[in-house]
């Protein structure tokens, strides 16, 4: 049988990977306060995200159940808009000064991309997944960083 081009592992990855670069954006943003890029980068994940829909649609065979792969596009997705979103809402509520906590919170933010980053990167293995349960540790003890930041602040 030849090797299928539909690789979604690699999509997943690739949708991830824009929601890395929104969550640097945005905190370069909330330095520099310039949210056309943010948005650039929101567009080309969408477009990501309708590739692999329609990809999904003409496949027969897939590597994983398609309403995981469904679900797991809609998810990864949602992050770099939800990103866009802090941004969007910053403009749209003038803010005008930005709280040290804040640019905390986009420190916070990038980690747990990049850690989604390396979850997405393992999650081709997840028959082993050793590494990948690392990964997901990591994010649920930066979103406990980011709870107790938001008490704090």
């Amino acid at each position: 049988m030849a090797k299928k081009q539909n690789d979604y592992f690699v999509a997943f990855e690739k949708l991830v990977d824009f929601s890395c670069q929104a969550a640097e954006c945005l905190q370069e943003s909330m330095q520099q306060f310039d949210p056309a890029t943010l948005h650039a980068i929101e567009h080309a994940a969408d477009i990501a995200k309708h590739e692999i829909t329609q990809r999904l649609a003409k496949e027969f065979v897939t590597p994983i159940d398609r309403a995981d792969i469904v679900e797991m596009t809609n998810v990864l997705d949602e992050v770099t808009d939800l990103i866009e979103d802090v941004l969007i809402r910053m403009y749209m509520y003038n803010i005008t000064r930005i709280l040290p906590e804040a640019l905390e919170f986009t420190d916070v933010i990038v980690r747990c991309c990049r850690a989604l980053q390396s979850a997405m990167g393992e999650f081709h293995n997840f028959h082993k997944p050793a590494n990948l349960l690392e990964c997901v540790v990591a994010v649920n003890t930066m979103e406990e960083e980011g709870d107790a930041l938001y008490i704090q602040a």
